[in-house]
Parts: C-alpha cells; sequence; structure tokens
C-alpha cells in the first residue's frame, strides 16, 4: 500500500517501496504490506505472499480437473480440497447409463429424459396358418411348414411360439402348444434343433445345441416349433414346425393349426 513517509527530514508522498543498498551490493525491496489479507486457506500451496508484514504459503494442493462418475441412486462423488484447473466433470457411469433405456423403464414414466415404453406383458408378433395337417407319425416328424414372418426384434428377449389348433378342445384335450425361446434380435442365428420328444412347453437356448428346459413327458404329442432363425438384416424369422402324434388320442392332431409368435422385452441389469 502506498504511503506518505519522511526520510532525513524530506517527505515522499505515495511511496509504493524503498530500496535500500544491501551489505556489498543489490538492494533490499521494502514494501508496506499493512493492508494484505492473504488467507492460507484460499491459496494454491505453490504460492506464497506477504501480508502483514508476514510471509504466507497457501494451503490448498492444484488438483487439475477433478471428476467422476456415480454408479447408484443415492451415490456422490466427493471434491477433495484443492484448486482445479478446470474441464472436469461429474457423469453417471456407463454400466448405468446402458440400463436407463426406454425398456427397462415403465410406460408413462421419464427417467433422466428417457420415456419408458415397458408394459410388462407380452406383444404378439404375427400369426401364421398353416393350413390342414393330418399326422399318425409318432416320433418327432418334420411337418415341411415353417411359420415365417417379419419383425425386428430388437429389444426382445423371449420368444413364445404357441401351435394352435383352430376346432378347440375335443376328447377333453387342448389342442395347443408353446415352445420357448431365448432370442437375440441383432444376430443372425438359428436354435438348437428339436428334441425327439413332443411337449407340452420347450424352451431352448438360442446359439447353443443344449436345451435349457424341456418337459419330457413320453405320452406328449401335438405340433410345435421345432427351431428358431432370425436374420438381423432383413428380419425375418423361421419357424420350422414339426408333429409328434400319440396313438391312443387319434383326433388330436388332425384339423387346421394356427402359429401365434408372441415376444416379451426383458430388463437389462
Amino acid at each position: 500500500m502506498a504511503q506518505n513517509i519522511t526520510i532525513d527530514g524530506t517527505n515522499y508522498n505515495a511511496v509504493q517501496n524503498i530500496d535500500i543498498p544491501k551489505q556489498g551490493s543489490g538492494t533490499a525491496r521494502f514494501v508496506d504490506s499493512s493492508d494484505g489479507t492473504l488467507d492460507p486457506d484460499l491459496m494454491a500451496n505453490t504460492i506464497a505472499g506477504y501480508s502483514g508484514g508476514i510471509k504466507v504459503t497457501g494451503y490448498l494442493p492444484v488438483k487439475g480437473t477433478g471428476g467422476g462418475t456415480i454408479s447408484t441412486k443415492a451415490g456422490t462423488v466427493s471434491i477433495p480440497e484443492g484448486i482445479y484447473t478446470g474441464g472436469g466433470s461429474v457423469s453417471i457411469a456407463a454400466a448405468e447409463q446402458n440400463k436407463i433405456i426406454p425398456g427397462n423403464i415403465k410406460s408413462g414414466v421419464t427417467i433422466l429424459g428417457q420415456a419408458g415404453t415397458y408394459t410388462g406383458g407380452a406383444t404378439k408378433l404375427f400369426s401364421y396358418d398353416l393350413g390342414t395337417v393330418s399326422s399318425t407319425a409318432t416320433s418327432a416328424t418334420s411337418l415341411s411348414k415353417s411359420a415365417t414372418g417379419t419383425v425386428d426384434l430388437s429389444g426382445y428377449q423371449i420368444v413364445a411360439v404357441e401351435a394352435k389348433r383352430n376346432e378347440g378342445i375335443e376328447n377333453g384335450y387342448m389342442h395347443s402348444t408353446f415352445t420357448f425361446f431365448v432370442v437375440n434380435g441383432t444376430t443372425t442365428y438359428t436354435t438348437a434343433s428339436g428334441s425327439t420328444r413332443c411337449t407340452a412347453v420347450q424352451v431352448r437356448r438360442a446359439t447353443s445345441s443344449t436345451n435349457v428346459r424341456t418337459s419330457t413327458s413320453t405320452t406328449s404329442y401335438g405340433i410345435y416349433a421345432n427351431s428358431f432363425s432370425y436374420e438381423s438384416n432383413t428380419h425375418k424369422i423361421t419357424i420350422p414346425m414339426y408333429v409328434r402324434y400319440n396313438s391312443t388320442n387319434t383326433t388330436t392332431i388332425d384339423g387346421t393349426w394356427t402359429v401365434n409368435v408372441y415376444a416379451w422385452p426383458l430388463i437389462t441389469i
């Protein structure tokens, strides 16, 4: 701070500093720092200065850009004390961002700008008329007919193929089967071939020759989906249909059949 001073009877006004010769050579500069307000808790530890005639060295470490990610609902990012150079950011972890998609959010709810589309139920993709079927084959036999359709399976992971006899219940038997497939709407593939048993419910894993689960009653019969093929570029679905007939129920196969194909999205976790 500039001061008015008197040296050897001579007055000097607004003096910023005084240079005094040192013993030997050079000068020593003296500055009035009585008005200094330096606070070490607000200064980088690479900086020093004078305040009130006392040398003050900064305390805060220089941290660079800083930043971090949040992975939980209540997650926070702690900001250590220090001086930051800017350019840092805090964001939701990439793995968590991948879960915040419309198919994982209830329809009517918006989270972080993502409007939900998930309804929790199956979507009917298409139906296919198999026409009239008549068979007495007691082992798993191809009908030489495939249910086909063109549907984009992106967002779906479970497909159920229902084969249903249009004439309905006869002799106390329900004429329909369900076969479930785990699918991938972004890949071209064909599932495993069918079992030698015609089953009421079959579950198969896509791209694997192993049945995830198969009901294996020795007296089962009906029309059922043997495998599942999907072309990711054209979205064409091909489902070869098979038959297994039980000779003790002679009217359970003959009739007109329709294939209904349903799909479910699964929550990404």
